[in-house]
Formats: structure tokens, sequence, C-alpha cells
């Protein structure tokens, strides 16, 4: 297993990658194509349909604006990636939580060290 540290390393190093390199338009694309996949096969599901509607109206944003998904998803770039990643992955803002499964019926409860890892 690996800890919690060793975790927020690794991510922390993707993250700065991120911020340093932008990533290639052949990535992008695989992603881009991955979410846009997604988005059509949810909406063959008449629930997705009718949480999404209700989400955006919940938010108070009116549900047509789910119908530019797509398009938006279509004009991302690695400039406005890289710039997202600079803007708001710093560490000032940065937030880590471990969840701790609870005891096995009958088992002592795990110390709990949460407090170790707040930043």
């Amino acid at each position: 297993g690996k800890t919690v540290n060793d975790l927020k390393a690794a991510i922390n190093m993707q993250v700065n990658k991120l911020k340093q390199t932008r990533i290639s338009q052949a990535e992008l694309e695989r992603v881009k194509s991955q979410v846009m996949a997604d988005d059509v096969y949810q909406k063959d599901s008449v629930f997705y349909q009718a949480m999404q509607i209700g989400m955006l109206e919940t938010i108070g944003v009116d549900w047509r604006i789910g119908d530019e998904y797509v398009a938006n998803i279509k004009a991302v770039t690695p400039e406005q990636i890289q710039s997202v990643a600079k803007k708001y992955f710093v560490d000032d803002t940065l937030s880590v939580g471990e969840l701790v499964p609870l005891p096995m019926y009958g088992q002592p409860s795990m110390a709990l060290s949460g407090a170790n890892n707040v930043h």
C-alpha cells in the first residue's frame, strides 16, 4: 500500500507537470473523445437527462445550456488547461482529506491521525 504522503506527492507531481508543460494535442483529443462519448452514452438514459436538467436548474442555469456542453469541450485548448492549472492548483488552497474506514464489528477502532495531515 501507499501512504497519504505518497499519494499527495504523486498528485503534486502530475499537477506540476500540467503547470509547466502543455499537454499534447493528441492527448487532449483523446480525452475530449472520451468525454464526448460519455456524454452521448449518458443521454441514452432518461434518468441521466432528468438529473442533468434538474442539476442545472437547481444551480440557476437554464437547462438548455447542457446542449452546449460538447461544443464547449471541443473548444478547450492545451493553453487553457495549463492556465487553469496555474491559477487554481496552488498550495495555498490545497486541502487534503483522509478517509478512514470504520472498524469491523468487534474490532478496536484505529487511532485517528488525520490531524497530522492538515496543512
